[in-house]
């Protein structure tokens, strides 16, 4: 799935107006299972490496297979959002007012932006299982290195890419009219703005680099 629709889905179900810190943290968790990938592009423009080549070779040989992993790793990011619900739970627990021997009550806005971002970070793992077929991550690592590959891909026509990327602008419609009105400052408006561009703009540029 694109990921302008990741950073959508996220928006859309985990933020909230006037509350910046956890919508930075949905935000940062939605481009978190990505993070091998923008690795992989800053290193190849430092380095003066073609589009093509990239995907068509460094993308599917080591380190960057392993870096694919351990950024779409489930049980690594369960345990992120298990431990920060258990933390979250015992900040609120705590009585607010503290004797000097002991250690100020953790500061549950932290925690629950941590729940959050664990959160965004599931939530873009489970839009992309269904819509990757030979390009699919091991999204159980280090547990197990099987891949799911699907039979539908989010951008492969002979996977019925071209339907699901008809769907997936459907639905970025319907996700940036209620942001829009969701939210009312000009730059969170802009962004969207941008983000709705990004489905014209993305298919060019990929069909230029690859003409």
């Amino acid at each position: 799935m694109n990921t302008q629709t990741h950073l959508l889905i996220s928006a859309f179900l985990l933020t909230k107006p006037g509350q910046s810190g956890r919508n930075i943290a949905a935000i940062a968790g939605a481009l978190a299972p990505d993070a091998s990938i923008y690795a992989l592009v800053i290193w190849s423009k430092i380095n003066q490496i073609p589009e093509s080549q990239v995907w068509n070779g460094y993308y599917w040989q080591q380190p960057w297979q392993l870096y694919g992993a351990i950024s779409n790793s489930v049980p690594f990011y369960l345990l992120g959002l298990l431990l920060s619900l258990v933390f979250l739970n015992y900040s609120k627990s705590r009585p607010s007012v503290v004797s000097l021997a002991e250690p100020p009550p953790m500061n549950s806005k932290l925690w629950l932006w941590a729940c959050v971002f664990f959160a965004s970070c599931l939530l873009h793992i489970t839009f992309d299982f269904p819509v990757h077929v030979e390009d699919a991550h091991r999204h159980f690592w280090p547990l197990s290195d099987w891949r799911f590959q699907s039979p539908i891909s989010y951008w492969n026509s002979a996977h019925h890419g071209d339907l699901v990327q008809i769907i997936e602008f459907l639905g970025a419609v319907i996700m940036l009219s209620v942001l829009f009105m969701r939210f009312k400052a000009l730059w969170v408006r802009s962004l969207l703005v941008i983000a709705g561009l990004a489905y014209v703009i993305m298919p060019l540029y990929w069909a230029w680099q690859f003409s």
